[in-house]
Formats: C-alpha cells, structure tokens, sequence
C-alpha cells in the first residue's frame, strides 16, 4: 500500500507543476495542493509512523453510523497517476488509492463509481462538489472550505537530489561530495525548498540554491551545466540521473467533498480502524508500488575497469539440471543463475561459462578446489559461508522454503529426523533431532517417501520440478513460519578481491523489477508431469485396476495364441516334414522308374536302329521298325516330361545358362522342326529380328519351351496352315537385351472360357480332338520354365482363327559365345574309325546294343561287367590304349561314378585326360552333378539316340585332335 501513495503524491505534483496560466488565478493556487504534479511544494512528514495532521487542523466531523450507507454508490475522481490511481485498456483500476478504497469498503459497504482523466480536469470538480472522494491531495488551509480532509494520511512521498551520471565528483556513498555543488530547485516550490533546506543544515553540506520560475529552464538545468543537482521527487526519476541523497517529503490525504461531512467521518472512522489494525498499512502500499523505484548505476574504479579488461572467462559451477536454478528446456539452458549473471555480463562485460556439477555438494567442491571461480546458487548465511572458506556477495534474491514431512511422522514432535542435501545448513525454525544428508533433494524426498526420515524442507519450486517428474504419495506439507533460502554468490577464500569487487557491485546494482524479471521467465508453472506406472497406479487405482485386468487377459490370450501358434506351427511342420518324405519318395520312385523304363526301352530303340541300318530289312520291316522307334520316342517325351514336372513341383529344376547366339537359337529351331512341319503340310515361318552377339541364359530350356510351343502349333493347326516363330529383340542397354519369343498359327483357336487352364497339369483345349496326342503337361512345363527365366508365357486366341504363345525376358549380353552351329558341324567330319573304347556296362543287352551300334563306325570295344573290371582294365592297358570311356552309373561291385574317380586317381599321364562319358538312365540335374563331381565329362541319358552317341564321341576325338582342353557336357 505504501508504494501506491507514493504513486498519489507524484501524480499531484505533477499537476502543481504546471504553468499558472492554466487555470484562471484562483485555481493557481489550488494546483499547488495535489500530489498528482510532482513539482508541487512538499515538506516533510514527521515520522514513517506519523499517520495523523495537526489536532488544530482537523475538521469537526459528525458522528454517523459507519453501516448506515452500507451499498451507497461514490463518485470517485480518479486522475491518471503511475502508481497512485491507473487504469489499464481493459478498465482494470490500480494504485495506492485504490487500495485504499478497497480497504474502506470493507468497513463502509461503499460501492463506487470511478470518473477516470486529467488532473486538470477532475480537480476543479472536485472542489466544486462534482466527486465524492479524491486521493493524492495536499493539506492547504485554503482549500479547507471547499473539500474536508480526514485525520490520517493516505502516504507520503520522498524528494530526491539527482545529479548526472557523467558527473564522477558526486558520490551517492559520500554526502561530502555535495559540498560546494549547486542544486537547482523550482522557485515556487517553497516547502519543497524547505525541507531541502533543513536536510542541508542537519548534514552540514553547503550548497547554492538556483531558483527558477518556469519548468523548462528548471529541467534544462543539469543538461546545460547550470547545476550540479537537481530537487525531485523519487516518482520522476530520469534515465541519465543516479540519486545524490533522498528524503521524506509532503504527505497527502483521501479528501471527501465539501457539502459531505457524513461520507467524510465514515471515511475518517474507517482510516481508523485500517491503521489500528495495521499501522504500517500506508508504508506497505508504498513498497508494494514504489520499491527500489531507482538503482544508481555502478562505479566502477579504473582498477574495476582495468581487470574487466584482461579477465579471463569466469567459471561458475552450478548444479545440473536443477529446476529453476540451472536447467535445459527445449535444447537451451535457462534458470535463474544464468539469468543473474547473464545481467552481470550486461553491467560488467565479463564473461562467464557454467562448470555442471553432480550436486550441491560436488559445486561447492568445484569452487574451494579451484575448478571453478564462483558457486552461482549459494543458498545459507555468511557465517556457514565462512566456516566453509566462502565469502558471499549480497543476496540477489530469495525463493521461498516448503517444509514436507511423511505422512507417518508428526510435526512437531521429538525425535524427528530431517533430510537435507550435503553441503546444506540446517535451516532456523525448523524443529529436528538430527539430520541426515542426501547427495541431492530428489533423493531426500525418496528416502521421506520411503519412511526413512522424517521430513525435509527445499524451494518450494525445487518442489514443483522434482513433483513434475515424480510421484511421492507418502509426503504431504508442513504448515510452519513462512521461510526463505536466500541466494548469493560464493566466492573461495582468500577472495579474488578484483573479481569480487566487479560482481558484488554489479549485485548490488540490481533492481527488483529486473530480479523479478529474471524471476518470472524461470520459475514458471511445470505442467507437463511425467507419467509414471506409479503415478497412474496412485492417481487412478480403480482404472489401474482395471487396466491390469485387461493387460492380464490380454496376456493369457498372447500366451494361449503363441501356444496355438506353436501347435499348428508344430502340425505344420509335421505336414511338411511329411511333404517333404512324400516329395523324396516322389523323386526316387520316378528316378527308379525312369530308370527301370529306360533300360528296357533303351532296348527297343536300340535294337530298331540296329535293325533298320543293318540293311538286311525289307521296306516293310523297316516301316515297321520307324514306327516302333517313334513310339518308342513319344514314350520317352511322356518320361521326360512327368520327370520335369516332378522336379518343378519340388523346386529341383536348376536353368544352366552359358552364353549363345540368338540367331544361331533361331536355325537351330528351324533344322529341328522343319521336317516336322512339311510332314503335317504346314508352313513353317521363322522370324529373327536381332543385333548380332550373344546373350547369356538356358539355351537347352529355351529350346523345350519352343519346342513344345511350336508341337502344339503343329497338333492344333490343319494341313495348309502357318505356324510362325518369332524371335524380336525389343530392348537394350549397356547390360542386358529384352527379347520376345513367341509361336503364332493358323490353327483352331482356344474358347475365351479355356485359356486359363491351358497351363495347368494335364489339360488340353481340344479335347474332341481324338487325334491329338500328348499328356497336356507340355504348356505346364513351359508355364514355369518362362517363370523361372524372369517372364510370364501368355497368349492371344481367338477361335477359329488361330493362336499366339509369347514371352519376354530380359537376359545379359555376353561378349563370348559357346560353340556355334557351324563349329559343331566340323566335327560331324571327324571319323571315329579305328577308335578304342572302354564300356563298362552291366546289362548284357544293352552292352550288346551298344557295342553294335559302336561297332557300326568302326569302333573297337572292350567290355567291362562291373566298375571294378573298367578300372583294372584301364589299368592294364597300355598309355593311350583307350580313346574313350563309357561308364554306366549303376553297376555292381563298384558303380560308375567311384570308377570314375579312381580312373582319373591313377598314376599314369591318360588318366587325367581321357573323356570318360556317363550313360545312365537317371536324368535328374543331382545325376549330372554327381557324374560331373566324379570326373566325367560327357553325359547321355538312356534311352540313347545312336547319332547323339556318335556326336558326342566325335566332338571328344575332335578336341582332343586339337589339343583343346577337356570340355563336360553334362
């Protein structure tokens, strides 16, 4: 309250200030009686307890009864006053007199009704009647008919001697310095001059007096050198200014109208009682709107100046992410340290870093070891400064203390133990038996939320950051005497008096309004608490609950689902495991049984071909003969492909790309169904549309797939028709070649509704067509070969009009190519006449067949019944004194493939060279692997074809005649 009357006092001066001519003459001197113009004349009060005018002054007031108007409506002017009576843009009032008036009312019941504006404007209705109360106004004898002044003041204001801050030969420390000076006063400001007076003559100091008459050369006259101080009041201070001297000045009133004497002995009476019940009610209005209104600037010492300049950087220890002393938020650091010497920077220009220390006790620890300069946030007295080996500055600012005890313990009793933080005093007032000492306060209210202590006391905003991350349900507070922790600086002893004497001015300069400043953006309000399992478990125990039974069903249903899970994971793999059993007793009945089917049927072709080339068949025997060997041969297709299906199906077909010419796949499509074409009289078309080189990929899968595209073309296709095969590369780059194959004919068609089951396992479109052989697994093999290449076999039908099979795939340019047709075809020359062959084969008939058809070219072979009997035999047999080996697979005593290995095993210069070339009647890719494995360098499958037989060993004889290294051709 006391800051608000001094706020009244200014704003009336204020307006006493003013020129004489703005009021006519009469209102001249009325101007001088209000504390809104702050060059009015003053005087000083008695006392700070003085409340109360001269007895001969006081007006005769009636008695009334204070309840009488109880909800009565006052007008109440209210000038515009820093301090003493404001309005803000929302009409919210404040200041001095407004307290006031709100105190009043309490014992009043007064309502009020406020008219804001100018002094000048309110005052002359004022003393016209126009208000009922008004604050802020001087006691004059001649306004005492016009308005009724009460007993007791409202407040009292201070005058001030200013003087530059560029002037250095004044000290505000020294009155001394003020001797000689001259003061520059208002010249009609007589009572203000007065007192001014008096304060020179009580301290001694001898000044000249300059009078001025008008305003502007009275504030001129520090800036033109005319004074050396200036009189004031402390409500209109100046920013260039520091204050010499400042003492009490004039008090003012809350006067009511004239024509009121009721509503001014309520008034009096309700004063009354505000100062008996608090008799410091006005000066606390006073700091409550005019604390530390001014703080002079610092001086500093040319010594002061001379270390700032040379001063390293300062190290201030400071505890860690400590809310609001020191903290990170939002990826900066803030707090109220760094918000203090932040403005010591700002005073100073030293610099400074912060040293994070663990705990309070380890920065204390910091600075007497020497690893920091300064404790920023020191929170005990100087006498526990000083046992420690600190020195402190003054304390720049206080947080208020919370005492929290377990909720077990009570307070006060005996035998209570307090926690505290090491490095921590035991604070006055606070009733414990002992204390014990945590690293931190985090861990004291741990170990008060356990039970382990009885109480501990802290910042009450330590308290909200620590609350804001935790959750103690077993602590609740103290109600005790309002405590404080004060913060300083800590210095080490002996002190750095340079550095001290920088800082602790720099404290010194500090402002409330620039400490609250630093206050207000680091304490604020946290609420962002961290959610904890305990916090939930405390603040919410029946949805906790709840939710644990959820979790907890939630859980045996997971545990129930992973055992279900595990079951038919298990029943799963059980099926698998079976599938698999099936799949290998799948692959080795088709092994057995091409095996078995290949032998005999090794037999038939065989022995055909050696009866149709003996030349002792009649036309119609050989007739005969050609169609049993196609028979023979459609047999062999029908193993071949339920063999390939049953590999696809177990995922055991492999593609064996090697690099080959595209053109040279288009010939060779052409030789092998040319024939095939003019025999159904059909036309056969070959279309190749590509750059010249080669590509790498599966020629030999390349070949089936067509094949089988181009042999349904001829199955579904009349005498008469096309067939086209068509080869257009499409695409290249650098890297690869995106070439379409597709066989296009003038056949039948497919129905709309039988396209997609064209490609499934034995299905045929055409199934009223009783002529059409096959097992309609041909589109099924092609189907996945195209797959297993990077493309999607498709077509296009329409019936009646024919077909169009096509793929694409992409496939990598090679710069080498395998041997071409026209390579293959020189060692067509090749004789094997004179040749000698090793045949190591168990089956008497086909050892006959084979030997026959051997023989036929001149051939001379030697017979082993058993792998054993080829060995030996190779063995025996003098270097070179065989060409060739033809090993069967399966053989007694020792099979083909341990032959193989123990041929090439032996220590002579053939062993390692001469081709050895399986024949077998399994023809799985793991047969070729094996063979290759062992040795072997060819491989023909049974039944075999005699000119396949023949081309094989005479690209051998071939190589070998040209010293080519060997060459396998499984």
């Amino acid at each position: 309250m006391r800051r608000l009357a001094a706020v009244a006092l200014a704003a009336i001066l204020a307006v006493a200030a003013l020129p004489c001519s703005a009021f006519a003459a009469g209102e001249a001197a009325i101007s001088d009686a209000s504390a809104y113009g702050s060059r009015s004349s003053s005087s000083d009060a008695a006392s700070g307890a003085d409340t109360t005018r001269d007895s001969s002054a006081r007006a005769d007031l009636p008695d009334v009864d204070m309840h009488a108007d109880s909800g009565r409506t006052l007008k109440v002017a209210f000038p515009q006053a820093r301090g003493i009576s404001e309005t803000d843009q929302n009409g919210i009032h404040t200041g001095s007199f407004y307290d006031w008036l709100v105190e009043i009312s309490k014992y009043t019941g007064w309502n009020y009704e406020f008219v804001t504006g100018d002094i000048e404007e309110l005052l002359p209705g004022m003393l016209a009647g126009e208000y009922d109360l008004m604050g802020g106004m001087f006691y004059r004898e001649e306004l005492a008919e016009d308005i009724i002044y009460p007993d007791y003041i409202m407040g009292s204001n201070y005058s001030v001697l200013l003087y530059k801050k560029t002037n250095t030969d004044i000290k505000s420390f020294d009155l001394n310095t003020l001797n000689g000076k001259s003061v520059g006063v208002l010249g009609k400001a007589s009572d203000k001059i007065d007192r001014l007076t008096n304060f020179l003559e009580f301290n001694s100091i001898e000044c000249g007096i300059r009078y001025y008459d008008d305003e502007e050369s009275y504030l001129r006259c520090l800036d033109n050198g005319e004074a050396d101080i200036m009189l004031s009041s402390d409500i209109e201070m100046r920013d260039d200014c520091d204050v010499a001297a400042r003492f009490k000045a004039e008090p003012c009133y809350i006067v009511a109208a004239g024509d009121e004497p009721e509503i001014a002995s309520e008034l009096n009476q309700a004063m009354t009682n505000i100062y008996s019940a608090d008799p410091s009610f006005a000066d606390e209005l006073y700091d409550k709107y005019f604390s530390d209104v001014h703080v002079n600037s610092i001086s500093f010492t040319e010594e002061d100046r001379a270390f700032v300049e040379q001063a390293p950087t300062i190290r201030v220890a400071v505890v860690g992410d400590l809310y609001p002393v020191y903290y990170e938020r939002n990826g900066a650091y803030r707090g109220i340290v760094k918000g203090v010497f932040d403005l010591i920077g700002e005073r100073t220009g030293l610099a400074f870093e912060y040293v994070k220390a663990e705990n309070y006790q380890a920065a204390l620890d910091m600075v007497l070891a020497g690893e920091a300069d300064v404790m920023g946030g020191f929170m005990d007295d100087e006498y526990y400064a000083n046992d420690m080996g600190l020195a402190l500055t003054k304390t720049y600012t206080t947080l208020d203390v919370v005492v929290l005890r377990n909720k077990s313990s009570e307070y006060p009793s005996d035998g209570l133990v307090l926690a505290l933080p090491q490095g921590r005093d035991k604070p006055a007032g606070i009733k414990a038996a002992r204390v014990e000492y945590y690293p931190s306060y985090e861990l004291c209210l741990e170990a008060l939320n356990k039970g382990k202590v009885d109480l501990t006391c802290l910042p009450a905003s330590y308290a909200e950051g620590l609350y804001t991350d935790h959750y103690y349900a077993n602590i609740t507070p103290v109600a005790v005497d309002h405590i404080e922790s004060n913060f300083s600086i800590a210095f080490p002893q002996p002190v750095d008096s340079e550095l001290y004497s920088v800082v602790n001015k720099a404290v010194n300069s500090f402002s409330a309004e620039e400490v609250e400043t630093v206050l207000s953006k680091n304490v604020i309000s946290l609420t962002n608490r961290q959610v904890s399992i305990q916090s939930v478990l405390y603040d919410n125990p029946v949805a906790t609950l709840a939710a644990a039974l959820v979790v907890l069903l939630l859980i045996v249903g997971v545990i129930l689902l992973i055992a279900r899970s595990k079951i038919r994971t298990r029943i799963l793999a059980l099926k698998l495991e079976k599938a698999e059993e099936t799949g290998r007793a799948k692959s080795d009945f088709l092994s057995r049984m091409s095996h078995e089917i290949r032998t005999p049927m090794n037999a038939i072709i065989g022995l055909s071909t050696i009866a149709s080339q003996s030349g002792e068949a009649t036309p119609g025997i050989k007739s005969s003969l050609e169609k049993i060997n196609t028979s023979a041969q459609f047999l062999l297709a029908l193993v071949n492909d339920i063999l390939d299906m049953s590999k696809i199906d177990n995922n055991k077909m492999q593609l064996e790309c090697a690099p080959f010419a595209v053109r040279a796949l288009a010939e060779q499509m052409q030789s092998m169904v040319g024939i095939q074409a003019e025999e159904k009289g059909l036309a056969m078309v070959t279309e190749c549309v590509a750059e010249d080189g080669c590509v790498v990929g599966d020629h030999i899968r390349l070949q089936q797939v067509l094949a089988n595209l181009l042999s349904n073309a001829f199955k579904f296709t009349d005498p008469g028709g096309t067939v086209t095969l068509s080869i257009r590369e499409v695409a290249r780059d650098s890297k690869t070649a995106r070439i379409r194959f597709g066989v296009r004919d003038t056949g039948i068609g497919i129905a709309p509704e039988d396209v997609e089951r064209v490609f499934e396992s034995f299905e045929q479109a055409a199934e009223n067509r009783t002529n059409v052989q096959g097992t309609g697994l041909g589109l099924a093999i092609s189907s996945n070969l195209v797959r297993m290449m990077g493309g999607t076999l498709k077509v296009d039908s329409a019936v009646g009009k024919g077909s169009e099979f096509y793929f694409s795939i992409e496939l990598p340019i090679s710069d080498e190519c395998a041997t071409s047709a026209g390579e293959e075809d020189d060692y067509a020359s090749v004789s094997l006449e004179g040749s000698k062959l090793l045949l190591a084969e168990d089956n008497d008939l086909n050892a006959e067949i084979a030997i026959a058809l051997l023989e036929m070219e001149g051939i001379e072979v030697e017979r082993a019944a058993d792998g054993r009997e080829a060995v030996d035999l190779f063995e025996a047999s003098g270097i070179g004194g065989f060409d060739f080996v033809l090993m069967d697979v399966k053989m007694p005593v020792m099979d083909g493939l341990s032959a193989a290995r123990a041929i090439r095993g032996l220590e002579r210069a053939d062993a390692k060279t001469i081709p050895i070339i399986a024949i077998t009647a399994n023809t799985f890719q793991e047969d070729r692997d094996s063979a290759k494995e062992a040795g072997m360098d060819g491989f023909v499958p049974k039944p075999f074809d005699a000119e396949q037989l023949y081309d094989v060993l005479r690209e051998f004889k071939g190589r070998a005649g040209g010293g080519e290294s060997r060459t396998a051709l499984v």
